[in-house]
């Protein structure tokens, strides 16, 4: 918040401030028991700050606003119309001045449409699980919210077996034996040592699980990014308390399986955990294939979008978690997503089983949050955007007709690249990169790159039968035979 100390460094520094106040006002006819009742107003006033300045202080306001977190927005009710200058925006250096006065007539009518929130499927499937609170370890120093606590209890009793605060454990018992302390099963009877616990995460967040050890006590537990090429040999990486990789680094190693040098395949892990689980949605894709072939003890999958956009976004979630039988995912697809799909009340009850059996699911309703509403904005192309849109979208089309009509290598991916170029002009306008595109790069293609993109879409999902508009992803030797 901007105030009175900060105020007075701007004018100090030479600038003139431009102060007004807006009331934003909220009705409130609530009327609990149907009584008369006297219209109230509540509402906010808000300081808005116009700054006048020499453009050569734009560099140290920038640099001054952002180490106070302010952030400029586009000014309203100027009363001087003077040269206008945002240091926090990108600005086209086409030799236009833009001023004060000039930003009212560039605002326009927009189109608001009102976005029906559709149910969530999986929250209709879940049923709240009613579960006592357990107290963290003292190694644990932040407090831990309600939800937490049962979310614990619902964990050591998965991996524990629901009697894990008893003498009797009914899963597992403790043993100890020439490597140290192990697990015994109680229903297999078969010894598992216990070893590290395998994390797989997205690569933007192996930087911001660094920052776990504000949670804990010192040097309670140990930890290790197997990443990149400073990560520790395979057999060191192990002795940590927790390893920390990303779904690339497991995919990489699974393709080089048949190599004799051990991977994170080749280990018994304690424990292996999927964070932003929804990645392996599509068991097809090699990352999936790669996650589900991590051996060990115990499998955790966390995320907050299980049903993406099909119920079989769960048939893969199930396979890792190793759920029998349908990890199968043919499976899956006889018993549940036919039956669902035919409305058949068999399908349904039988999902529904399986979720609240082995998930633990939190609506936004365990914390306090105002109603959700989604709007689209339908925003309106200024004449220069228009034409740059207009004549991308011509040669776009043209490049897309020569892909279909050539044999030349490379020349779809071209036309892709052109579909992105659009796509960059709506979200930038006039400022997105204009750098030319050669109608041909047939000499730079290699065998090499068109089976890396061809891969690269297979996995994403985005590869299609140009025939019968078939996922290939999703194509199972059944359906080559037919």
């Amino acid at each position: 918040m901007l105030g009175a100390s900060m105020i007075q460094a701007l004018r100090d520094e030479g600038c003139t401030l431009q102060l007004y106040c807006l009331w934003n006002s909220a009705t409130s006819t609530e009327n609990y028991d149907h009584k008369p009742r006297k219209t109230t107003q509540d509402g906010a006033v808000s300081l808005n700050i116009i700054i006048y300045g020499p453009e050569l202080l734009s560099c140290l306001l920038e640099d001054w606003l952002l180490d106070n977190s302010l952030f400029l927005q586009d000014p309203i009710h100027c009363e001087k119309d003077v040269a206008y200058k945002n240091p926090q925006l990108l600005h086209m250096d086409d030799g236009e001045i833009l001023t004060t006065f000039s930003l009212g007539s560039q605002l326009q009518n927009v189109d608001i449409e009102q976005i029906e929130r559709r149910p969530d499927l999986f929250e209709l499937l879940n049923e709240e699980h009613l579960l006592t609170e357990t107290e963290p370890p003292p190694v644990i120093t932040t407090p831990l919210y309600s939800h937490q606590k049962q979310a614990l209890t619902y964990m050591l009793g998965r991996e524990h077996g629901v009697a894990y605060h008893q003498t009797g454990k009914d899963v597992w018992s403790k043993t100890t034996d020439s490597t140290g302390q192990a697990c015994i099963g109680n229903i297999s009877g078969s010894l598992a040592v216990s070893t590290a616990t395998l994390l797989i995460v997205p690569l933007p967040l192996l930087s911001i699980l660094l920052k776990l050890r504000r949670h804990l006590t010192p040097n309670s537990l140990s930890w290790t990014i197997f990443h990149g090429a400073s990560k520790l040999p395979l057999d060191q990486a192990v002795n940590f308390d927790i390893v920390i990789t990303t779904y690339k680094v497991v995919s990489l190693q699974w393709s080089k399986l048949h190599s004799k040098r051990p991977s994170l395949h080749s280990v018994l892990w304690h424990r292996v955990v999927l964070d932003e689980a929804h990645i392996i949605h599509n068991s097809a894709t090699t990352i999936a294939k790669s996650v589900c072939a991590i051996q060990a003890q115990h499998r955790w999958a966390v995320t907050g979008t299980p049903i993406q956009n099909r119920l079989t976004d769960l048939a893969s979630l199930f396979k890792f978690l190793q759920v029998y039988p349908y990890s199968d995912t043919q499976k899956f697809d006889l018993e549940i997503s036919q039956p669902w799909h035919r409305n058949d009340r068999i399908g349904c009850l039988r999902i529904k089983t399986l979720i609240n059996f082995v998930s633990l699911y939190r609506t936004k309703s365990i914390i306090d949050l105002p109603d959700r509403h989604d709007e689209v904005y339908r925003l309106q192309f200024s004449d220069e955007e228009s034409k740059l849109y207009e004549k991308v979208k011509l040669q776009t089309a043209e490049m897309a007709a020569d892909a279909i009509s050539s044999n030349e290598r490379g020349a779809w991916r071209n036309a892709l690249s052109k579909l992105n170029e659009l796509r960059l002009i709506c979200n930038h306008g006039l400022m997105q990169s204009k750098k030319p595109l050669p109608r041909s790069r047939k000499g730079t293609w290699t065998s090499a790159k068109d089976q890396s993109i061809i891969e690269e879409m297979v996995d994403d999902g985005s590869a299609f039968c140009s025939l019968c508009d078939t996922v290939i992803a999703e194509v199972t030797s059944e359906d080559l035979d037919a």
